[in-house]
């Protein structure tokens, strides 16, 4: 009986051994897996600011809220850690480490602080400057296109400087700065937006490379990362020495016992496992943030990584043709695969030529190719490789598939714009490929348009509209039945600016519709002061405009006697638009005796069912289709078609 006693005696013993270990092992593995999720959290947390302040330094517009909420983040975690299990005295050394992350983060952060002031400074000179430009063609009586200019390309290269932080703009910047101080200036004005314009650009090269260090500083140091990264590995190696502890203890116990600190050893083998698979991961998702998901090339980053280790790179910008209709017609699935086959192309190209180069992904149909040490052959490189990926055929099921492509080359930094630029210029120049040159910078055509815009500004308010009549002959009678009105304007220095120059920046910028309501106006007070027919162009962009459409009905409806002297000449080369808008207004118009032509009829998008819909009372038959009349028998039989039907 007594030993019955002293078994259930052992076992209550026992027993209560077992329950007080499992619960001293529970609490124990419970402490560090938080305590190791708490510095993992921490960890995912500064790669988040990181990006964040990344994403601020490229976004114009950035809610800095995020990156103070991520910082107070860490700081209560860190606050947590300071506080809890790792104060206890095996644990002193991964203290030790935490107070120096600690230290190192707030170092960081005063960075951070300092990031967000002179980001702002940059921002602000960076939206600011173009602004300026815009004043000089306000203020200056008479501009000088070298300052203009120059100007202009500061502007640009700001733009630049700012959104690729490379150096090379820095330097440029400084030269042109030099330039804009030689000009001198009597006029007041002139002199002080000159003195205004140089603050700020000197404000923005004074601040940038503080700020490119800053952001380095924040990005790359990485001594707060080094910190929590042996903060992490000392609490793991501690947890272990103290399981050893655990170990020798489970000795005096049972089986069960022995099998609870086996249990406890698995859960920290565990976290070892997790913690080599999220350092996997982490190599996992280093590498996924500088290839493409869809080719497995070398993405946009990489190539702005790689690109600053080449000392004498070319960089050859091929694009796709077309690549949306294949998208359209064969679909997303066949569009994926042309994109994958045409990345294979590249590189076998580049292996077969033994080429040292290499093929990135750079947008959507956009594939670049860095290249060291062959400005002299790019050209050459160049050719033959579209030539080599047109003879490409890209099978996919039944379907066979050819492309053709088009390149931007560059041999100066920055490499990616400068071949962007010539990929542009390509589309207009109908090549196959063009190396970049100055006269293909962009700045130059703003600088033109800017230039146009302010003459056309200039006219409107300075009254230097005026019109030229186009007679137009009966061949039969040989007398004039009407005159075409016809807009032009000038410059204040006298010279006449032609329509193709000014009605494209007019459209751009809304002054369009006023020069259209000022020519109608005008032409009415003339029908009454003159005993003529007068006949003004209409654009589909005056019809659907409701202020140019209201400003029509009101005049006509008006002066019923002079709009029965009016026709309107509708664009038929444009879009049609809105087939049941243009058919209103034309029967609205007409009902005041106003009559309609097609102009340049036979040219556009509609031809024939146009008529059906606009109701015209004349046809203009586009130039192309006349000029050949006497000789070309395509011309005829469309004319007399065009004649036949409209008598019909």
């Amino acid at each position: 009986m007594r030993k019955v006693y002293i078994t259930i005696l052992f076992a209550i013993i026992f027993s209560l051994s077992i329950v007080f270990f499992n619960n001293f092992t529970r609490k124990y593995v419970e402490k560090t897996a938080f305590t190791l999720s708490l510095i993992k959290e921490i960890e995912s947390l500064e790669y988040q600011l990181n990006n964040e302040i990344l994403k601020n330094s490229f976004m114009l517009y950035y809610n800095h809220d995020i990156i103070y909420e991520l910082i107070e983040d860490i700081y209560e975690k860190i606050d947590t850690l300071k506080s809890g299990y790792l104060t206890k005295d095996q644990y002193k050394e991964t203290y030790k480490y935490l107070l120096a992350f600690e230290n190192a983060f707030k170092e960081k952060e005063e960075y951070i602080h300092d990031f967000e002031t002179i980001n702002s400074i940059i921002k602000n000179t960076q939206t600011f400057i173009p602004s300026l430009v815009l004043r000089y063609t306000e203020i200056a009586p008479r501009k000088n296109n070298e300052y203009f200019y120059l100007i202009s390309s500061i502007a640009s290269s700001i733009y630049l400087a700012k959104n690729s932080l490379d150096e090379d703009f820095i330097n440029d910047l400084e030269d042109k700065i030099k330039k804009l101080e030689k000009f001198k200036f009597r006029n007041p004005k002139l002199k002080e937006f000159n003195e205004v314009y140089l603050s700020h650009i000197r404000v923005f090269v004074e601040n940038f490379p503080q700020y490119q260090y800053i952001l380095d500083y924040i990005l790359n140091k990485k001594k707060d990362i080094y910190f929590l990264s042996e903060t992490k590995k000392t609490f793991i190696k501690s947890s272990k020495e103290e399981t050893k502890i655990i170990t020798l203890f489970s000795t005096f116990l049972s089986i069960l016992f022995l099998v609870g600190l086996a249990v406890v050893a698995y859960l920290m083998i565990s976290l070892d496992r997790k913690n080599i698979t999220l350092m996997k991961l982490k190599k996992t998702l280093e590498k996924a943030l500088i290839t493409d998901e869809l080719t497995g090339l070398p993405n946009r980053l990489a190539f702005n990584i790689d690109k600053k280790e080449l000392k004498d790179p070319s960089f050859i910008l091929v694009n796709i043709n077309n690549f949306k209709q294949i998208n359209d017609f064969y679909g997303t699935d066949t569009g994926d695969f042309v994109l994958v086959k045409v990345g294979e192309s590249i590189s076998r190209f580049l292996n077969k030529k033994e080429l040292k180069g290499t093929v990135y992904r750079i947008g959507a149909d956009d594939f670049g190719i860095l290249i060291e040490n062959e400005k002299d052959n790019i050209e050459k490189i160049t050719k033959e490789l579209l030539d080599y990926i047109e003879r490409q055929k890209f099978k996919l099921a039944d379907i066979d598939l050819f492309i053709t492509v088009s390149a931007g080359i560059s041999t100066e930094r920055p490499l990616f714009e400068k071949a962007d630029m010539a990929l542009k210029k390509i589309k207009t120049l109908k090549k196959k490929y063009l190396v970049y040159n100055e006269s293909l910078d962009l700045a130059k055509d703003i600088g033109h348009n800017l230039k146009v815009l302010s003459n056309v500004k200039e006219a409107i308010e300075n009254d230097r509209i005026f019109f030229v009549f186009q007679p137009i002959i009966n061949t039969k009678t040989e007398e004039i039945e009407k005159y075409e009105v016809l807009a032009r304007i000038k410059d204040k220095n006298g010279n006449i600016i032609e329509p193709n120059i000014f009605i494209p920046i007019a459209k751009e910028s809304g002054y369009y519709g006023y020069i259209t309501r000022v020519v109608l106006d005008r032409t009415l007070k003339m029908l009454d002061e003159y005993p003529y027919k007068f006949s003004i162009n209409l654009s589909i962009e005056d019809i659907i405009d409701p202020e140019t459409r209201d400003f029509i009905y009101e005049k006509i409806i008006t002066q019923r006697e002079l709009s029965e002297r009016l026709t309107l000449e509708i664009l038929e080369s444009e879009s049609a638009g809105d087939y049941e808008e243009s058919s209103e207004f034309v029967k609205k118009v007409k009902m005041c005796g106003v009559q309609i032509a097609i102009d340049d009829f036979g040219s556009g998008y509609s031809n024939f069912s146009h008529i059906l819909h606009l109701d015209p009372d004349y046809l203009k038959i586009d130039s192309s289709l006349i000029k050949n009349l006497d000789k070309d028998i395509y011309s005829q039989v469309v004319v007399s078609t065009i004649i036949s039907f409209a008598s019909k």
